[in-house]
């Protein structure tokens, strides 16, 4: 079942480069899961030197919860570690 998550990384000068519409894959414990950058906010209060992804994926969320690691392959490959998810499309 698909769904929509915030993820929450650190900002730095490789993970600027993940940008709206990018692919990126989630993984952890539960498996992976892939999805769409739907939008990026990078926030000028709150904590500092962090950004939030809004991700929309096809994917089942049991493989995307708890995930530890973020990754964008292309056009090079980008790996964070996911500070936070949480599903937004729950009710």
């Amino acid at each position: 079942m698909a769904f929509e998550a915030l993820i929450t990384i650190t900002r730095n000068a490789t993970t600027l480069l993940i940008a709206h519409g990018d692919t990126v894959r989630l993984s952890g414990p539960n498996g992976v899961a892939s999805g769409l950058v739907f939008l990026r906010v990078d926030p000028d209060v709150g904590p500092a030197n962090t950004s939030y992804l809004h991700i929309r994926s096809g994917d089942s969320w049991i493989f995307a919860d708890g995930a530890t690691q973020l990754q964008r392959f292309s056009p090079r490959l980008i790996q964070t570690p996911v500070l936070a998810i949480t599903r937004l499309d729950t009710v």
